[in-house]
């Protein structure tokens, strides 16, 4: 029983393991998109000061505009999501929680309805038998009582037929 429950236990546990591992593997997605945006960022600064000629400046001056506020977005978005996640597995892990509850309250209950039940057959088989002896004994006794009856009635036909002849019975 007790090795039952460790592993009910430990299969409870893994998702939430599997959801923290997962967790720090969506932050570590969160630093390694902002390194990469800064790396691409820090080439693009650079690039301006390398390229001859106004219009590439000016060009790459913009890509570079670009790409930062494209960045910023891109972070800003994956922060959001990591926020979200975290949100919706805090919920997850609450609800878990709730159903383990409610499983277990089941389980308790079914355990004592199984009890209840058990014991309502039991207490069937013992009225059972007991309404047998009850019908066995209530038959001796009519039957008893109709033989005393008529026995009577032939003792009150004797006494009627020979008043005065002696009872054959002593």
């Amino acid at each position: 029983m007790a090795i039952k429950t460790q592993i009910k236990k430990s299969i409870s546990k893994t998702p939430v393991k599997i959801s923290q591992s997962r967790h720090h593997l969506f932050g570590l997605r969160v630093i390694l998109t902002e390194i990469l945006v800064a790396a691409i960022g820090v080439v693009l600064l650079i690039l301006p000061f390398l390229v001859q000629g106004w219009k590439l400046v000016a060009l790459t001056s913009m890509v570079f505009a670009l790409y930062c506020f494209f960045g910023y977005l891109l972070i800003k978005s994956i922060l959001h999501d990591a926020e979200r996640k975290g949100i919706l597995e805090q919920e997850v892990t609450d609800r878990t929680h709730e159903l383990e509850q409610a499983k277990n309250l089941a389980e308790s209950r079914s355990a004592q309805l199984e009890k209840a039940k058990n014991s309502a057959i039991k207490t069937s088989r013992e009225l059972k038998k007991r309404n047998a002896e009850l019908e066995r004994f209530y038959n001796l006794t009519v039957g008893r009582e109709l033989k005393m009856i008529e026995l009577k009635k032939q003792l009150q036909k004797f006494t009627e037929t020979a008043p005065n002849q002696q009872s054959p019975i002593v």
